[in-house]
């Protein structure tokens, strides 16, 4: 559909266990995907083999800040999680896609890039390469 970012799908796909491997090879085993996305159609709770030390910043607690779901209570995800890396830069529809994929599937989704990418700056990068190119014609005919 026009406007929705390709990512979406893409992390669509891969929440529902579909994701082409094809495609998106991995460099790692892949886990059974029954052990992952459980037999029902709800997300099975995923807990960690680790002993909880206590003393950990990334553990997630039930006070504190973060992503608070209606009526400010914590929103908790239990359909495993993603970790998107995209290089060159990500723009802010493909950041919204990721939460709007979190929150439909239950699966965290943990995005990141080398870039952010502001409107501006993308029409700036599009003009910068029009004047490239331009540039680069001029030279053309110059040689012939």
């Amino acid at each position: 559909p026009l406007g929705r970012p390709l990512l979406k799908s893409v992390m669509e796909e891969a929440a529902s266990g579909n994701l082409s491997v094809d495609e998106y090879p991995s460099v790692m085993p892949l886990p059974d995907a029954e052990a992952v996305l459980g037999s029902g159609s709800k997300p099975k709770m995923v807990s960690s083999v680790r002993k909880d030390t206590g003393a950990s910043k990334w553990k997630k607690s039930s006070t504190g800040s973060g992503a608070s779901g209606p009526g400010g209570k914590k929103k908790s995800h239990g359909g495993g999680r993603q970790i998107v890396f995209v290089a060159g830069g990500v723009c802010y529809s493909e950041m919204r896609a990721a939460r709007e994929v979190m929150e439909a599937t239950g699966t965290e989704v943990v995005i990141g890039s080398t870039k952010c990418i502001a409107p501006a700056d993308f029409i700036g990068d599009l003009h910068s390469l029009f004047q490239q190119e331009k540039t680069n014609e001029e030279s053309d005919s110059e040689d012939e």
